[in-house]
């Protein structure tokens, strides 16, 4: 095996072992307090990991930076954090990562004036169509599971 190809398979243990501890911090503690605390240490962690190279960051860029990390993580997270809390956790990631282009066309819209073109508007709603596919079988399941009850006539 490759040195990429166990750092891979690392990664993908790494992260899928996380949203077990979500699920239950979900159940416990305000879902959005949980990704703020989250997000807090892992910034706090991250600047500590960068040290000098973090004030090589241009302080004209320090706010846009720190308003990005907030609407694109921390915001788009607390929604998942959210969604955790009252969905299964696959089910919450899925509308997470589907919802990731959005947070960034916005933060890119609003951060550094980039227009939205209609191409962009075009890739999200292709995005939701192919989301609202994949729960379009979780609705219909749940509105035919209505209609026949094991045991009744």
């Amino acid at each position: 095996m490759t040195r990429n190809a166990a750092l891979f398979l690392v990664m993908c243990l790494v992260w899928g072992l996380t949203w077990w501890p979500v699920k239950v911090g979900a159940a416990h503690v305000p879902p959005v307090f949980l990704a703020a605390a989250r997000f807090t240490v892992a910034g706090a962690l991250m600047l500590a990991w960068a040290g000098r190279d973090a004030a090589a960051v241009p302080r004209s860029a320090r706010p846009r930076l720190v308003a990005t990390a907030l609407l694109v993580n921390t915001g788009n997270y607390a929604l998942l954090f959210w969604g955790v809390a009252r969905a299964p956790t696959g089910l919450a990631a899925i509308v997470n990562f589907g919802t990731i282009p959005v947070f960034s066309l916005l933060a890119s819209h609003w951060l550094e004036g980039e227009p939205i073109a209609r191409r962009h508007v075009a890739a999200i709603a292709l995005g939701t169509v192919g989301l609202a596919l994949l729960f379009a079988t979780r609705a219909i399941g749940v509105v035919g599971a209505g209609a026949a009850v094991p045991g009744e006539l």
